[in-house]
């Protein structure tokens, strides 16, 4: 297989678009297509950014043998997900919660802030003020969670229809996502690339890339890669 022919299998077998992978090496999109086509080869840096990014060695992005995916690190842990429309309902309330309780507390401190200004002879000018700021500000709110409740209802039959496998080495873990026992998506993930991690309940929301992944607690061991990297990083968690 030629070098274009392996940086294209790794993206792949990454889950990485080319605008992702361009991304990751800071170049151009079609930088990386020109790579994929063998019409130009990676500098010495690029090679170095690919073999971390891809979790391989150089030689195997340019040699010609057949190319490798996962590395030959121990298997630590492995999960399988299945999810039910109950598991979602339950997760999306406890979700929601903070988007009400915003909603609330903006709610209170205006009609405070109201109350006060009309007790202290204040203009009507500034009433007015605070009551359009108040009602745009409920607008807003009111926005925020339509918005959030159609796009998870949008993906409650995605989630409930697919299965989330989970194989966890050292520093990192792979997800492959299947629907009717075929892989849809495959994705390499180093701890350190989490963006953040929410705690609801019987359930952690990993967000990786603007996109989140559930995992149940009660299906974790006890020392689980993720438990340590909740208290290893409590910047990254939040805790609901």
């Amino acid at each position: 297989m030629s070098v274009g022919g392996k940086i294209q299998y790794y993206r792949k077998k990454s889950g990485l678009s080319q605008e992702e992978l361009g991304q990751k090496m800071l170049v151009s999109r079609q930088t990386i297509s020109l790579w994929e086509m063998d019409r130009t080869m990676p500098t010495i840096d690029n090679l170095i950014r690919l073999k971390e990014v891809f979790r391989v060695s150089i030689d195997d992005i340019l040699c010609e043998s057949k190319p490798i995916y996962e590395s030959e690190n121990e298997l630590k842990e492995a999960y399988v997900f299945n999810y039910e429309k109950k598991d979602l309902q339950e997760v999306s309330k406890k979700m929601s919660f903070p988007l009400i309780k915003n909603a609330v507390v903006f709610t209170l401190v205006c009609i405070v802030l109201f109350i006060f200004f009309a007790a202290t002879d204040a203009p009507d000018l500034m009433l007015g003020f605070l009551l359009g700021y108040f009602l745009i500000g409920m607008i807003s709110h009111i926005k925020v969670y339509f918005v959030y409740s159609k796009t998870w209802k949008s993906s409650e039959s995605r989630i409930v229809q697919s299965t989330y496998s989970y194989k966890i080495f050292d520093g990192y873990f792979i997800l492959n996502i299947s629907r009717n026992e075929e892989i849809t998506r495959t994705l390499k993930v180093d701890f350190n690339e989490i963006e953040k991690i929410q705690s609801f309940g019987n359930y952690l929301i990993l967000q990786i890339v603007g996109q989140n992944y559930i995992i149940r607690k009660d299906a974790l061991i006890p020392d689980s890669a993720f438990i340590t990297f909740c208290k290893k990083v409590p910047t990254k968690v939040e805790v609901k």
